[in-house]
């Protein structure tokens, strides 16, 4: 009898903490899905601005401000499409006030959708970079002695060559991630993130790292060499060894 009461006992203490982490489970999943939902977003709404905000370039210095409001209104219009329900600020976003940069900053707040222990709603952050489109010749080149031949683009440690500036391949989207949420994230090849041997783990009290979907490192320097890629217009004749790119190299 003693033992029977004893194992009554141990379950009526045990089920408590039981129940209780699997309601904060219910609490949490739901929030997580959102917030990748939010990163993605700003993400599309950063490359699609990048591609128009540098012509903003070739007018008044009042641009930048017009070129910020225009990307907030847009950016928080694709936020609420593409996650209902959430009310973000992006007064802290930037377009075009450094080095061509879209820096699109949203600042939200996540409650759980069964609050089953009436939680208040938690103040989180989410950022995409992507450098601005300032376009490109693709016509060729002409020297000066009536040759016009084809010119390609190659990277500094690349070993094929592009016939298209815009390939994904040479275009680098920046997403600002939470530090520590890098395990939840894939990138295009469905691979998991791995740490960036050239920038080393982030501190604990930073709040975001940094990865592109075309790579499989995350990063916690936004000024990693490893996020910045440099790319050389090239005569078509001088690509030496470089194959063409499986991905652009059959476009005209």
């Amino acid at each position: 009898m003693r033992k029977k009461a004893s194992l009554t006992l141990e379950a009526a203490l045990t089920l408590p903490f039981y129940m209780f982490f699997f309601m904060s489970l219910l609490c949490v999943i739901p929030m997580l899905g959102d917030m990748q939902k939010t990163d993605a977003s700003l993400c599309r709404s950063a490359s699609s601005i990048a591609v128009y905000a540098a012509a903003g370039t070739l007018s008044s210095k009042d641009t930048a401000l017009a070129a910020t409001v225009m990307a907030d209104g847009y950016s928080a219009g694709m936020l609420k499409k593409d996650v209902p329900g959430l009310t973000a600020s992006m007064l802290r976003s930037s377009v075009m006030k450094e080095n061509g940069i879209v820096d699109l900053i949203a600042d939200y707040r996540l409650t759980p959708a069964l609050n089953f222990f009436k939680l208040p709603g938690i103040s989180l952050c989410s950022r995409a970079y992507a450098h601005a489109w300032t376009g490109y010749d693709a016509e060729g080149t002409d020297d000066g002695d009536g040759s016009d031949e084809r010119i390609v683009y190659i990277t500094e440690t690349g070993t094929v060559y592009h016939l298209s500036r815009s390939c994904s391949h040479l275009n680098l989207t920046i997403l600002s991630i939470r530090n520590g949420t890098q395990d939840s994230y894939r990138n295009k090849s469905g691979e998991r993130y791995s740490l960036c041997a050239l920038c080393g783990p982030a501190p604990p009290t930073q709040s975001n790292i940094y990865i592109t979907s075309e790579g499989s490192n995350y990063h916690s320097s936004l000024s990693c060499s490893a996020l910045k890629r440099t790319i050389y217009e090239i005569p078509i004749s001088e690509v030496g060894s470089r194959k063409a790119c499986s991905r652009c190299g059959g476009t005209p």
